[in-house]
């Protein structure tokens, strides 16, 4: 069961390094969020206390929350801009690569 826990996180990381769309990021974030889950849930019975299952609830009401905002954001977004790629992010892995443009980034 953990090794489907480390399936999903690992899904959910390549999608949010590969993806510049704000729809896809807020996928992988929760795909990550759920595999955490399910890892507390796996856990919990060895635990007495069953501890891991309220910190499942709790970051199940943590991502709810996250995703209602993010959703909120992304409307207001598109509305004001008309896209939902988020050029910033865009810019975080494309400044290492040498710009065809501007010949001072050639080596």
């Amino acid at each position: 069961m953990f090794a489907i826990a480390v399936l999903l996180f690992v899904v959910g990381l390549y999608i949010v390094l590969t993806r510049t769309q704000a729809l896809f990021l807020l996928m992988g974030m929760e795909l990550m969020m759920t595999a955490s889950v399910l890892n507390f849930v796996i856990a919990s019975p060895y635990d007495a206390k069953h501890a891991g299952l309220y910190m499942a609830l709790f970051i199940m009401a943590i991502s709810v929350a996250e995703a209602a905002l993010w959703l909120a954001l992304l409307y207001c977004i598109q509305q004001r801009e008309g896209y939902t790629a988020l050029p910033l992010w865009q810019n975080l892995f494309s400044s290492a690569l040498p710009n065809k443009k501007n010949p001072s980034h050639a080596s």
